[in-house]
């Protein structure tokens, strides 16, 4: 917070009074780029506005030209004295500049005119004579100028993505906005072919090359889900037309020119010929086998690992040691964490959230387990039992789940009264509507699950506030653990009841501790999409309380959630007053829907979880009748 206002103070000393305090306010900063370094020259490629910005507050002059090899050189360039940050100048010399046909917002095609300028491309008349407009050379570039004469470059014009609306997008102004997440190190914008529209219309994609070393350092498991997590809310703060829907990942970098701009052309067609696809899969590739890749996949460990990866991954019959879990072998979120639950199972260990997460390759799977098991571990069985799993779960074996055991009825007393207060703020604030609390009254279950649909981190205090005090306080959730590791959240906790575990990377232990509550007659409240939705849309389902509910044959509280998503938005301080209503439904039971005394199976578990989130959906449905579209 200090550094950026010393950044605004010495922006607004420079631009308004001439001054530069950089030296002073930033004298570490400077002494790292020698102690002497005044200003500096970019030129070559397109140099990003807010890096620019920033080495002008601390105390830099960035002087940038722009030009091409048809012009031999720079055709303008910014003066130290006349410097425009953001820009790239006005013309040099005898260099002329203007914008052919500019749009409402005065972008067009940069067209260059001056004794620099070349007189045509060696034997080749046909070029030459679609590289000049009217005696002007036609650059490619778009740009604008303003009102004093400083010209702008926004983008290539060959690569404005046109979109069905109409709208003309600029894919590197979108490149810059969304490089800014940490997981994604390289990153391109592309247009690609719209069929649900009009011919010629395009969508906005982008092809994502991951930054697996820092995904690594931070133990993040599923890294498609935390790249389109991190796309979706850096969307967020751009305009609707802009923001990108669909994401493909790619482990190979990004092919560049000699000059290291991307080859969109060659990603296009990529995506036309079917190697890359929108569902974010990365294309096949061949795969060879060494001598050493070749024993290491012979040994029983490694015969434990493929078992188990081919029974989650929909096309495994070839795999590799370098394979990555996720990008090579399709393991989404809950394969990846059943392949590692099923592998615990066999082994009979147990893998922290950092093991896991930090084995994204087959190879880094085998080394995991030689290093727990031993390399000639006994193995059992690969095939993942959920109902032995849930049923035979000890609390002894989950220290972190004692405090939700105990009678804790004075604590709950003041929480209840905590929560109250919540209840009463959140009806004059947000109009909080509630309907449905007679269906949490279940004479014959004391223990039972409710399921809410999941839009903002409000959305336990908003509903708990509203449960009788003989249900708050049989009241527990299983969180996840990155939310609850300092001081003041394991606070929250305790208040809210939480366990904390991480179910992407620690899925039985996750499931365990639901069980065991459940079994103690304890209620879970669990969020079957597992994320916040930003858009008030339902999202992915996971199994996890089909599996308990029908293993252990409790039945399910439905509830329906709708507005807390423009209260508290996810990844966003700001809190908005907005109206929220809340719908419990019927409880129901997993036999109902699979019929009595079924074979329950994975298949088992889906229905269930169809059945949960289309219930849920018509609910959603139902409390927006007569809403209007626009109030969404």
């Amino acid at each position: 917070m200090i550094f950026r206002f010393m950044l605004g103070l010495n922006g607004f000393a420079r631009d308004t009074l001439g001054i530069n305090l950089g030296p002073k306010l930033f004298g570490e900063v400077h002494k790292g780029f020698g102690g002497h370094l005044t200003r500096a020259i970019s030129a070559g490629s397109r140099f990003d506005d807010a890096v620019a910005k920033d080495f002008h507050r601390l105390g830099f002059t960035i002087i940038q030209g722009y030009g091409l090899t048809e012009t031999s050189g720079a055709a303008t360039a910014t003066h130290e004295k006349d410097n425009r940050v953001g820009s790239v100048g006005k013309p040099m010399g005898e260099a002329e500049i203007k914008i052919h046909e500019p749009d409402k917002n005065g972008v067009g095609e940069v067209l260059i005119r001056g004794a620099m300028v070349f007189d045509g491309y060696y034997q080749n008349p046909e070029a030459t004579k679609d590289a000049f407009i009217d005696g002007w050379f036609r650059s490619g570039d778009l740009g604008q100028i303003d009102k004093d004469g400083f010209l702008f470059i926004v983008g290539r014009a060959k690569d404005v993505i046109v979109l069905p609306s109409g709208k003309n997008v600029h894919p590197e102004d979108l490149e810059t906005h969304y490089l800014k997440s940490p997981l994604v190190e390289e990153l391109a914008i592309i247009g690609v072919e719209d069929e649900g529209e009009r011919a010629g219309s395009e969508r906005l994609a982008a092809v994502v090359v991951p930054d697996f070393a820092y995904l690594k350092a931070n133990s993040i498991a599923n890294s498609k889900e935390a790249i389109r997590h991190e796309l979706d809310t850096l969307g967020r703060s751009l305009p609707e037309y802009q923001r990108v829907r669909d994401y493909m990942i790619r482990v190979e970098p990004l092919p560049r020119t000699a000059t290291n701009k991307v080859k969109r052309f060659q990603l296009q067609q990529e995506v036309a010929s079917g190697a890359l696809a929108s569902n974010g899969d990365e294309p096949k590739k061949a795969w060879t086998l060494s001598e050493s890749d070749t024993a290491l996949l012979a040994g029983g460990n490694a015969s434990a690992v493929i078992e188990a990866i081919q029974q989650n991954a929909a096309d495994a019959d070839e795999i590799h040691p370098d394979m990555n879990l996720e990008i090579d072998l399709g393991l989404d979120s809950l394969a990846r964490a059943e392949t590692f639950a099923a592998l615990e199972q066999a082994f009979q260990t147990e893998f922290s959230g950092d093991e896991a997460a930090s084995a994204l390759t087959v190879r880094s799977v085998v080394e995991l387990i030689d290093a727990k098991a031993g390399k000639d571990a006994e193995i059992s069985s690969v095939d993942l039992n959920w109902g032995k799993i849930v049923r035979e779960s000890d609390a002894a074996e989950l220290p972190e789940i004692q405090h939700i055991l105990k009678d804790q009825t004075a604590f709950a007393a003041v929480a209840f009264v905590f929560y109250k207060f919540f209840n009463l703020m959140f009806r004059v604030l947000l109009g909080l509507e509630v309907n449905g609390r007679e269906n949490l009254e279940i004479k014959d279950a004391r223990a039972f699950l409710i399921c809410p649909n999941h839009q903002s981190f409000l959305d336990p205090f908003v509903l708990c506030s509203n449960y009788r005090f003989d249900l708050f306080k049989r009241i527990f959730h299983v969180g996840a653990s990155e939310f609850f590791d300092n001081a003041l959240t394991a606070f929250i906790a305790k208040l809210l009841n939480v366990v904390p575990v991480n179910p992407d990377t620690e899925l039985m232990r996750a499931m365990k501790a639901g069980a065991i509550g459940l079994k103690n007659g304890k209620v879970l409240n669990i969020y079957p999409e597992g994320e916040r939705a930003f858009d008030g849309d339902l999202h992915a389902f996971k199994k996890g309380a089909a599996i308990l509910a029908a293993e252990l044959d409790l039945p399910i509280v439905p509830v329906a959630i709708d507005g807390l998503y423009k209260v508290w938005p996810r990844d966003s301080r700001k809190i908005t007053l907005s109206k929220v209503k809340v719908s419990i439904g019927k409880p129901f039971y997993a036999r109902e829907i699979l019929g009595e005394n079924p074979e329950i199976t994975d298949e088992s578990y889906a229905l269930v979880t169809e059945h949960l989130k289309t219930t849920i959906a018509s609910m959603i449905e139902e409390m927006r009748k007569g809403e209007s579209p626009l109030a969404r």
